[in-house]
C-alpha cells in the first residue's frame, strides 16, 4: 500500500508540471498593426481667391479596415479652419471605391482673405482604433494685385507731463491710436507701429507695435479685429533735458501678404514737459 502511494505522487506531480508547460506554450502576444498614409494630394495647390475648396487625398494602406481617414486644415496663423472626413466610396469626390485613395473636400468662404501657406493634416485610424503615421500637405492663398494698407484717423496726446518725484507719481500714462485699412481684408495687415523720434532728433531705431486685439488693460484696446489699433504709453521720470520737449511720432502700417507694401505714413508729436 505505501509503496503505491509513493509510486502515485511523483506521478501526480509530473502531470501538473506537464500541464503547466503545455499552458504557457499557447500564450500569443497581440500583434498590433498601424495604417499607413503613403501618400497625399491637395488640389489646386492655390487659391486667389477668399473662397477655398481644396480637394484632398490620401493613399493608406492597413492589414485592419480602416475606420477614418482625416485631413486637419489650418490657416497660416494656426488657426484650425475645419476638419474633413475622406472617404473611399467612389462618391464624389472619390472617383473609385476601393482603390485605398480617401478622397474629401473642404468648401469654405474666409471671413478674410489671408494670404500665405494652409497646412493639411492627414491622419488615419483603423477598426481597432489606432492610429498610423500623420502626413502633412499645403496648399496657398495668393493675391495677384495686393494693394498696401492705409492709415488714417491718428490720436495722440498733445503733451504728457514727465514725472519727477517718486511712489505713485513716477508714472505717467497716454493713449494712441490709429485706423489701418487693407483692401485685402484686415488679416492682411501684418504690423501697424510708430518709430520715434527724441526732441534732439536721435531715433530709437526700431518698431514699436499697436494692437488691435482688445486687450484694454494691457494697450488700451476696446474691441478686437475693428481695424482701430492702439496702445498705452507710458512716461517714466528722468532728469535729462535732452527728454524734454517734442518727441516725433511716425506710423506706418505693413502688408502680410507682401511686406515691402507698406502704407501711407502719419506724422504727429507730443509735447514732453516737467
Amino acid at each position: 500500500m505505501h509503496k503505491i502511494k509513493y509510486f502515485l505522487i511523483p506521478l501526480i506531480l509530473g502531470i501538473l508540471m506537464y500541464s503547466c508547460e503545455k499552458d504557457s506554450d499557447v500564450v500569443i502576444d497581440p500583434l498590433i498593426t498601424f495604417p499607413n498614409i503613403t501618400d497625399v494630394f491637395v488640389t489646386p495647390g492655390s487659391f486667389d481667391t477668399a473662397y477655398i475648396n481644396p480637394v484632398l487625398v490620401a493613399v493608406v494602406t492597413s492589414e485592419e479596415p480602416v475606420s477614418s481617414v482625416n485631413g486637419r486644415i489650418t490657416n497660416p496663423l494656426g488657426a484650425i479652419l475645419g476638419d474633413v472626413l475622406l472617404k473611399d466610396d467612389g462618391i464624389l469626390p472619390d472617383t473609385t471605391a476601393g482603390d485605398n485613395r480617401f478622397t474629401g473636400q473642404l468648401s469654405q468662404l474666409l471671413d478674410c482673405k489671408l494670404i500665405g501657406n494652409y497646412k493639411v493634416e492627414f491622419s488615419a485610424q483603423n477598426v481597432s482604433g489606432v492610429y498610423g503615421n500623420t502626413v502633412i500637405g499645403n496648399f496657398a492663398v495668393v493675391n495677384t494685385s495686393n494693394n498696401p494698407p492705409v492709415i488714417s484717423d491718428l490720436i495722440l496726446p498733445d503733451s504728457l507731463r514727465r514725472p519727477s518725484g517718486i511712489g505713485a507719481d513716477t508714472i505717467n500714462i497716454g493713449f494712441m491710436q490709429v485706423r489701418a485699412f487693407d483692401p485685402e481684408g484686415i488679416c492682411n495687415i501684418d504690423l501697424v507701429s510708430y518709430n520715434s523720434f527724441r526732441p534732439s532728433g536721435f531715433q530709437n531705431g526700431f518698431d514699436v507695435s499697436l494692437f488691435d486685439d482688445g486687450n484694454i488693460l494691457a494697450h488700451g484696446d476696446t474691441v478686437a479685429n475693428d481695424g482701430k489699433f492702439s496702445l498705452l504709453i507710458k512716461i517714466t521720470p528722468s532728469p535729462a533735458d535732452s527728454l524734454i520737449g517734442y518727441f516725433r511720432f511716425d506710423f506706418t502700417a505693413k502688408d502680410r501678404g507682401n511686406p515691402s507694401l507698406v502704407s501711407n505714413t502719419l506724422i504727429d508729436s507730443i509735447n514732453v514737459y516737467r
